[in-house]
């Protein structure tokens, strides 16, 4: 019981650093966006 909540929570971490990865992407996209649209307001 004990080695599987440990399979779990190693699971369950490194969903939560792809969750990361994927928002630092999206903030990344986010700001290049933004600005790619301000310099074409410009």
């Amino acid at each position: 019981m004990h080695e599987f909540l440990q399979f779990v929570q190693g699971k369950y971490s490194s969903v939560v650093k792809g969750l990361n990865t994927i928002k630092l992407f999206v903030l990344i996209v986010l700001i290049v966006l933004i600005v790619f649209v301000l310099l074409l307001i410009h």
